[in-house]
């Protein structure tokens, strides 16, 4: 990995210290060339974490510190959005097109000049995400990139205390859901704890599905499941976004199992 990449890594998840993150700020506003460069490294990163090529840390970093831009979110997820849907398609040559897609528009939302010299990608881009986001619900968006994030490891508990938390164990609970409704500048995200009763306990292959007055929000599949002191649970992250008042139902349930799935309700005032 190039030198001059490392410390513009380093510049984008926070590692750098107030002083050279100070100069690089300052660089960034007056040099075009770097700027550009900056622009690259931030398209590289996303790529590399899509890939699975960052260190845990370097995971974190990413997710609480680099995401928390609200321009980096949406690169994020129409990178997400699109590899999603080049990986569903039949032919190299069609990857490839969407691929030159991602690049094209990380250049668009950035630089506008540039992008106008290129009207017909445009044209083709903008169909791109209005077919991939804008069906499938309101939260279509989040779909994917929280089923991204719930694929990380969670076993930190004390990284995310941070956060609002649900802790819910199988049947039904009544809370408040004061805590959920994140002012400016809160977290973006909350953590759930759901307590897996002793017959899900020894299943590998679980999924999650989230509604709130019989509608469906989100699901995730596989799930992750980790030891706590009384026994094993499912964690999960998910948008605040998604939490108002009213009932909500997650259910549990187990691949291949007829079982009915296991529901965790609450209601949120």
């Amino acid at each position: 990995m190039e030198p001059q990449f490392l410390q513009l890594k380093r510049y984008l998840l926070g590692e750098l210290d107030k002083e050279e993150r100070a100069d690089l700020d300052v660089k960034l506003l007056t040099d075009e060339e770097f700027a550009v460069s900056i622009e690259l490294a931030e398209e590289d990163l996303i790529e590399n974490y899509l890939d699975d090529l960052l260190t845990s840390d370097e995971v974190q970093r990413f997710e609480h510190h680099f995401l928390a831009s609200a321009e980096r979110l949406l690169q994020f997820r129409v990178s997400l959005q699109l590899r999603e849907y080049s990986h569903g398609l039949s032919t190299q040559s069609t990857v490839d097109n969407t691929f030159f897609l991602t690049r094209f528009f990380a250049v668009f939302w950035r630089r506008p000049l540039i992008a106008a010299a290129s009207v017909l990608a445009l044209v083709i881009g903008i169909a791109a995400i209005y077919f991939l986001v804008g069906r499938g619900g309101p939260y279509a968006e989040l779909q994917a990139e929280y089923a991204t994030l719930n694929r990380q490891d969670l076993s930190n508990l004390e990284y995310y205390s941070g956060l609002a938390s649900i802790v819910l164990m199988p049947g039904s609970t009544r809370g408040s859901g004061s805590n959920l409704k994140a002012p400016e500048g809160a977290p973006v995200s909350v953590f759930v704890r759901l307590a897996l009763p002793i017959e899900l306990r020894d299943d590998a292959d679980l999924g999650v599905k989230v509604v709130r007055e019989n509608a469906e929000l989100l699901r995730f599949h596989p799930v992750r499941v980790y030891e706590n002191a009384g026994g094993k649970e499912i964690r999960l992250l998910l948008p605040t976004k998604i939490f108002e008042k009213g009932n909500y139902r997650i259910e549990v349930a187990a691949s291949g199992r007829v079982e009915a799935p296991v529901n965790y309700v609450f209601t949120l005032e």
